[in-house]
């Protein structure tokens, strides 16, 4: 199940030759040094647990076998930070929780504006607004953690 609110909970059956497992993706917080503190993952976890418990309450017992974090690039207005920064160096980033499907979209952009000077899906990205810069901290930390504790509140059971 893929939310239609991309702040809310993926969840997804994934099976092979290490068996059937249940994938759980919720829950987003700012790091702007990549690094977090024991108390934050230990969060993550309760949040984990509490969403699976929503979504499957005939399975009490069953306990999470493994966490694991990433990264995800956001932008204060959706947009991608794409095309060329300087002469020669190009960027595809900023998926903006759409990962694969977004990413590979820019990735075929990029390649296509490199190679060809351009195409309808560079044109797409290229047309969008540059994602604007952060405040300095703390308000980016206290900004950005707010609103994604909003955005997650806001998008509900979803």
């Amino acid at each position: 199940m893929i939310p239609a609110d991309p702040m809310g909970t993926s969840v997804r059956r994934i099976s092979g030759s290490y068996g059937d497992r249940i994938l759980i993706r919720t829950g987003s917080s700012f790091h702007p040094t990549i690094e977090t503190s024991r108390m934050r993952l230990r969060n993550a976890g309760w949040v984990h647990d509490r969403k699976f418990k929503e979504r499957f309450p005939h399975l009490p017992d069953v306990r999470m076998e493994h966490r694991w974090a990433g990264m995800l690039c956001l932008s204060r207005n959706g947009s991608a930070a794409f095309g060329e920064l300087e002469d020669g160096v190009f960027s595809a980033c900023c998926q903006n929780g759409l990962g694969i499907a977004r990413g590979t979209l820019q990735g075929m952009g990029i390649a296509e504006l490199v190679l060809q000077g351009g195409s309808e899906i560079a044109g797409h990205f290229l047309a969008q607004l540059d994602p604007p810069r952060l405040p300095p901290e703390p308000f980016a930390s206290l900004g950005a953690n707010s609103y994604l504790i909003w955005k997650e509140w806001r998008s509900g059971k979803e």
